[in-house]
């Protein structure tokens, strides 16, 4: 029997903002292709339809399909198919039998003009010199796309961050484009019992290769998170040299224009990169709602209120550029001395501010700071959690189940249960450069241990898109809806 694990081995997304490559390595494609017709539908198929046997409105449908494992190449022996069909966009796919290419065209309509024929002539062309490509001129030829298809994995992706950026609007006619030459990224996801997995490989070009170079590594300082008063919820804390901002500013052209603005101001920009060491923290727990009354126009109304109990800590590097731009910022009237401090202006109670020289800290409320100042700490990270954090650039986890716990809507609790029993905690670690590529990984623990992940999230998606379905019904039922569609909008504020 072929899983659902198994028919996600070797899926490769190739992913660019104009277009997708994917050939196998040492295969030769054969220059005739039998083309599969897709037919164009005006209604989206719904995973409903399939479930309780409902027709489409048209599809496309494929029922040859090969396993992976236990024997790589042989019918599944569960019968299997896939349906396809497009609307809004066009979608290509073209296949032998040792390849599948899917390869997406945005539509660019003109005013007035029907493009469909020729976004047709131009998807059949890229599919063509897609099957019909060398290696050498392919995406097998990169050593590393290659290593990523050894890989043992549930899916495997690959990212191009130059095509990315070169697409951009206007960034892609500057110099930052070219920073991100050779940039691109190969990552894999598992589905496990009670977690998903992934892996990402960020790998550099090498002008900004050389630019990391330039500076040790930094890894987060947990002594920041330590400190904070309550047992966490979550926390992100990492750590990075800030002036390997002014070197990309550098590199990209932007330095006259960053500092023009910054002397305008009264300061330069060295005085920015310096003033912070680059060690940051945000730290949050007791997340809750809670009902609160409020009165308008005479009458008294009840919403539910979230609260939160939060730090944001950020240490000091040099004080001297920190105290120039504080006073100089007081000076345009952006900040106001408060208490033998400058503040933000306007701030008012909401939040509590101070600067001791050494960290520039920000809490929730005044309660909070003093006992995080105290240093008596008592975050209570998970030594797992705490141990994962050791020499790393950056660090994030939260502590979902919990979070879930303190909240509560009043209407819709069943979609919340639905999460509390899918849902437990989540990490993601960042490692510093290391001459090639900066490593990341995340982690999505849900509560049933013994069940697939990927089973836990699609029962719970499958739950809440019910849920969704049911309150459009009955909003159409009662009317509502109707309603809303036939407001006139012209007598609304604009």
């Amino acid at each position: 029997m072929i899983s659902v694990m198994r028919l996600c081995r070797r899926f490769v997304i190739v992913a660019t903002c104009l277009g997708a490559s994917v050939a196998a390595a040492g295969k030769d494609f054969a220059p005739e292709i039998a083309p599969l017709r897709i037919p164009r539908v005006t209604r989206a198929p719904k995973i409903s339809d399939f479930v309780e046997g409902r027709p489409r409105e048209a599809e496309a449908v494929i029922t040859v399909f090969k396993q992976f494992d236990p024997h790589d190449g042989a019918d599944v022996s569960e019968p299997t198919s896939a349906y396809l069909s497009y609307d809004s966009k066009n979608l290509y796919v073209g296949w032998n039998k040792d390849v599948v290419i899917l390869s997406g065209i945005q539509e660019s309509k003109k005013y007035g003009a029907d493009n469909s024929s020729n976004n047709s002539n131009t998807g059949q062309q890229n599919l063509s010199a897609l099957f019909n490509q060398k290696q050498d001129e392919s995406i097998a030829s990169v050593p590393e796309f290659k290593e990523l298809m050894e890989e043992p994995a549930d899916m495997l992706f690959w990212t191009n961050a130059s095509s990315m950026f070169n697409s951009v609007p206007m960034l892609g006619l500057t110099k930052f484009a070219d920073l991100f030459k050779g940039s691109y990224g190969a990552g894999s996801v598992n589905f496990e019992n009670g977690r998903s997995v992934a892996h990402y490989r960020s790998y550099t070009g090498k002008d900004l290769a050389d630019i990391l170079k330039k500076y040790p590594n930094q890894t987060v300082d947990m002594s920041l998170v330590n400190k904070y008063p309550y047992p966490v919820e979550g926390f992100a804390a990492f750590s990075f040299n800030p002036q390997i901002i002014s070197d990309i500013i550098k590199y990209g052209g932007m330095q006259s224009t960053v500092d023009q603005y910054f002397q305008q101001l009264g300061f330069t920009m060295d005085d920015v990169t310096k003033a912070f060491k680059g060690d940051f923290a945000i730290v949050f727990s007791d997340i809750a709602t809670g009902e609160k009354e409020y009165e308008m126009n005479g009458m008294k109304f009840h919403n539910n209120k979230p609260s939160v109990k939060l730090v944001f800590t950020a240490t000091i590097g040099d004080k001297t550029s920190y105290d120039k731009i504080v006073s100089k910022l007081a000076e345009q009237g952006i900040m106001e001395m408060k208490n033998g401090q400058y503040v933000p202006k306007g701030m008012g109670d909401e939040f509590a501010f101070n600067m001791d020289g050494k960290n520039l800290t920000v809490a929730s409320d005044n309660d909070v700071m003093q006992q995080y100042l105290s240093g008596r700490g008592n975050a209570a990270v998970p030594g797992d959690i705490a141990n994962e954090a050791k020499d790393k650039a950056a660090m994030f986890y939260v502590d979902i189940n919990k979070i879930l716990q303190g909240i509560s809507t009043g209407s819709d609790e069943k979609s919340l249960d639905a999460a509390r029993a899918t849902f437990k905690n989540g990490t993601a670690t960042t490692t510093n450069f290391n001459g090639k590529y900066v490593e990341s990984n995340f982690e999505l623990n849900t509560v049933n241990n013994n069940e697939n992940s990927l089973v836990s999230l699609i029962k719970f998606f499958a739950a809440v898109s019910q849920k969704i379905q049911k309150e459009g019904q009955r909003l159409k039922n009662e009317g509502v809806i109707d309603s809303l569609q036939h407001i006139d909008t012209t007598m609304l504020p604009h």
